[in-house]
């Protein structure tokens, strides 16, 4: 009978007597990371390196386990020291714990990421950090953070970087720039900077921002058209009233997903305005948030659509918000995951939508094909997102950038770089159209003559408002110089 290592029986030995430490080597006894064993704490799941005692060292592994099992009351740092006495090891041959230490770095996360910490709601970057992450697994949690490891782990794939470790032949493969992978590397590492970490370097942020913009175009958006959207609308609402209501609001009001679960105020129940609805509530803490970007308010575009899929009959739509929170809970992540299932699900597609909401894609113009020809593809539940902003520029375009972004909880940068470049050349002369018109309707309100490019100039002030503005100009010219004139004999004393 082939001989069980000498760590397996470790295991069962300290499993059997309920002691909470276990003695655990770093890799598998064909592929091992590191020649020493990890004194490991089931209760909290810290560990640290007991440098000497090597795993594959039949004896000093049974005489720790004896120790472990006498001294099983005793601190994960104390039965360290011990066992370090015990294999013949000085203790400060061992890597330090301190601010440096990966247990440290992880420790600092875990807290981040705990219910009311500060990224309790955005923990994607940070799963690397777990328990059951890259760092968790790779290095001891006495093991010094180095700036090269961090910066590997951001530049190439986890997996790579592991069969590279057991065989230095084989290449580390490259992350994609533009992966939103990448990018939440690039987040966490700006985080533990803030956090004054010294392996997160001013460097290594630099080199990150650096390579973000060496990433690719991001893909294509297939921007579904209004009739087919209302068209599978009711296909959905057919076949799942739930989630034909969930889609027809994320389509009506250009939500995020995740958004739908912490709707507040449903249509008819904002005073003043029947057609918007409140997202979240209004906090002071932005660790109380319950969505992206917090509290906000969205518009109904197009309005028909409230009657057509009842989503303005009060009764019906708290029937409907209440089955969803019943039917899927969790938390914002969770639920982005199932409305991208609801449209596509390779692994489950009896679960998803049977129909398919297909959007189109113009390829930008070169000299060879200055009007390429539009392509088709599936649309997302986030492209159903971006047609409400194109909408905006079709059905509202007197509405302000500054607006259109406060209804989609977002900046009016964000809106004019990334919802607004799949806008077509067809959308950008029906809203010149639309400011023209207003232009001249506003020019004969007051009576003007002017030819057009007049009327849009701004119109001169009178002749009593001008003096006014010019006697005020004045007056601050002069408080200025005196504030100055006192400046400076203060600056002598």
């Amino acid at each position: 009978m082939k001989q069980q290592p000498p760590i397996e029986v470790s295991k069962a030995l300290l499993r059997a007597a309920g002691v909470p430490f276990r003695l655990r080597m770093e890799g598998t006894p064909t592929s091992p990371k590191s020649r020493w064993v990890n004194l490991y704490r089931t209760t909290d799941s810290r560990s640290l390196v007991v440098k000497g005692l090597a795993w594959d060292d039949r004896e000093g592994v049974e005489r720790a386990t004896q120790h472990l099992l006498n001294n099983a009351r005793k601190s994960l740092e104390t039965l360290r020291a011990e066992l370090l006495e015990l294999t013949g090891s000085d203790a400060s041959e061992a890597v330090p714990v301190g601010v440096v230490s990966w247990g440290a770095i992880r420790a600092l996360v875990k807290e981040a990421l705990a219910p009311g910490g500060e990224k309790e709601k955005d923990p994607n970057p940070f799963a690397a950090f777990k328990d059951r992450g890259f760092f968790g697994l790779m290095y001891a949690d006495s093991a010094i953070a180095r700036t090269q490891d961090l910066e590997q782990w951001c530049r190439y794939t986890p997996a790579s970087i592991q069969a590279h470790q057991r065989d230095s032949s084989l290449p580390l493969v490259p992350r994609r720039y533009g992966s939103s992978v990448f990018l939440g590397c690039v987040q966490a590492v700006n985080w533990l900077a803030r956090k004054k970490v010294p392996a997160a370097s001013p460097e290594l942020v630099a080199l990150l921002e650096e390579l973000k913009q060496e990433r690719e175009e991001p893909n294509p958006d297939f921007i579904p058209r209004d009739e087919d959207i209302a068209a599978w609308l009711e296909q959905v609402s057919g076949w799942d009233p739930v989630v034909g209501w969930l889609f027809a609001m994320v389509a009506t009001y250009g939500l995020r997903p995740h958004e739908v679960w912490h709707i507040t105020r449903l249509p008819g129940e904002v005073e003043g305005d029947p057609t918007l609805i409140q997202v979240g509530i209004q906090t002071q803490s932005r660790r109380n948030r319950t969505t992206k970007t917090g509290h906000r308010f969205a518009d109904a575009l197009p309005t028909e659509w409230l009657s057509r899929f009842r989503l303005n009959d009060r009764q019906h739509a708290q029937a409907m918000l209440s089955s969803l929170k019943t039917r899927w809970k969790g938390n914002n992540r969770r639920y982005g995951t199932v409305v991208s299932h609801l449209m596509y699900d390779s692994h489950k597609p009896d679960r998803c939508v049977p129909w398919r909401l297909m959007g189109y894609y113009r390829p930008d113009p070169t000299e060879a094909v200055p009007r390429p020809k539009e392509k088709k593809g599936r649309a997302t539940a986030y492209d159903l997102r971006h047609r409400w902003a194109l909408r905006c520029l079709e059905l509202s375009p007197h509405w302000s950038t500054e607006l259109k972004a406060e209804l989609m909880g977002h900046s009016p940068a964000i809106h004019e770089k990334t919802y607004l470049r799949s806008v077509t050349e067809a959308q950008k002369l029906a809203r010149l159209s639309a400011w023209k018109k207003e232009a001249e309707s506003r020019a004969k309100e007051r009576g003007a003559s002017a030819p057009l490019d007049v009327v849009v100039e701004t119109p001169a002030e009178p002749a009593d408002d001008v003096a006014a503005m010019r006697e005020e100009i004045e007056r601050l010219r002069k408080l200025n110089a005196k504030q100055k004139r006192m400046l400076d004999a203060a600056i002598e004393d």
